[in-house]
């Protein structure tokens, strides 16, 4: 069997910029040309076509908004990869959509051009959270846009947004059943991260910005861990529930450190050992593709300390971790090793389990991954400083 590779579409235009969000993501303005930036995307997947050695098992189209396009844009920017690329004959296609950019109709023409799943950003069945957030749709249109995605696609997400400023745990608990009362296939559920440049990041600076407590916050975890897994949804990874047979695939790709390749303004890949990245502004990346070049800004290849800690960052973020037998063979020693002492410690603490081979987050864990992660990247030896052989 072929090793996966995945194809992320990066397309950067939102309606409006949420003031949560740290993407690469822009508020569409008059000066913006959607037809320029959808051409400027297929120039460059023909011109990066040798860096694709074999059929795509998933596509991903992300943003910003994708469905700020038009349903027929869509599906020609995808003919086109099809074309270049080649997909294989089970290749999944997401589309993330925005309750307030799509319509029923649009549903039925990406379906049949070809999308086989779609994510629908609702965040909030709760009016003041979406007003916070910055949405610009209603809980209504949340689950009529789930709705009308499920008349059309077996496969559906749902995202929704907890741990936001003022939410407490009843009305979370809220959420959760509006979301499993619409029974979408998958549910990615995200706490709210503080990131670095954006609007909540100036608010939190200033303390404008109240955001439920730990104890809170753990307590809205283990909530939606038990209603969920009472209404049939299996956790694999730490936003990740999905019904039997309804795991991302794209996503997993990203996890188990596969191979994809990332088109579009500030996209990145991971191709051969290599990461690239784009230039970030979509105007100079359409530029860029009108001249006659590529929209490279930059690459590098991960030493062996830095594929050490994305190996545990990225696989650890699934429920059933990684084998401590795989880790060896891509490192040439043992986890034990190659994070001395640390691991038992944080066993102890609660927060890891090992056994069988394997170790993985406990369910606590999960919900401080970003700890665990940090202090086991603090803690691990040098590998460059062993010999290739080791």
């Amino acid at each position: 069997m072929s090793r996966p590779l995945g194809l992320y579409v990066h397309l950067p235009f939102c309606v409006r910029k949420c003031p949560y969000c740290a993407f690469n993501s822009h508020a569409l303005t008059a000066e913006d040309s959607l037809e320029g930036y959808a051409a400027a995307l297929e120039l460059e997947a023909r011109r990066r076509r040798a860096e694709a050695d074999r059929p795509v098992t998933s596509v991903f189209f992300g943003g910003g908004t994708p469905t700020v396009y038009p349903a027929q844009a869509l599906v020609r920017i995808l003919s086109t990869l099809r074309s270049v690329y080649g997909f294989a004959p089970d290749c999944e296609v997401t589309v993330e959509a925005n309750p307030g950019t799509v319509a029923p109709a649009d549903f039925v023409r990406l379906r049949r051009g070809g999308f086989t799943r779609v994510s629908i950003g609702g965040q909030s069945f709760h009016p003041d959270r979406l007003r916070v957030l910055g949405r610009i749709h209603g809980p209504g249109e949340i689950a009529a846009a789930v709705t009308a995605a499920q008349e059309v696609f077996a496969q559906v997400n749902l995202d929704l947004m907890w741990a936001l400023p003022g939410q407490e745990l009843a009305e979370w608990q809220a959420d959760l059943e509006q979301a499993v009362a619409l029974g979408p296939s998958h549910l990615s559920l995200y706490g709210l991260e503080i990131e670095a440049g954006t609007r909540f990041a100036t608010l939190h600076r200033q303390g404008r910005l109240k955001l439920p407590d730990e104890a809170s916050v753990l307590a809205m975890g283990a909530l939606a861990r038990r209603r969920l897994a009472r209404a049939g949804y299996v956790q694999y990874e730490v936003s990740g529930w999905a019904r039997p047979g309804c795991r991302s695939r794209h996503n997993l790709n990203y996890w188990r450190r596969g191979e994809y390749l990332g088109l579009g303004a500030g996209a990145h890949s991971f191709v051969g050992g290599v990461r690239s990245w784009n230039l970030s502004s979509p105007s100079r990346y359409a530029r860029a593709l009108a001249d006659g070049g590529l929209a490279r800004q930059g690459w590098e290849r991960p030493d062996r300390n830095e594929a050490a800690d994305e190996w545990l960052a990225l696989r650890l973020r699934l429920v059933e971790g990684f084998s401590e037998a795989a880790f060896r063979r891509a490192f040439g020693l043992t986890v034990s090793e190659a994070f001395p002492g640390v691991l038992a410690e944080l066993c102890a603490l609660g927060l890891l389990v090992r056994g069988a081979g394997r170790v993985r987050l406990s369910a606590r864990g999960r919900m401080l991954m970003n700890r665990v992660v940090l202090e086991l990247s603090a803690r691990r030896i040098d590998l460059t400083a062993l010999p290739p052989s080791a």
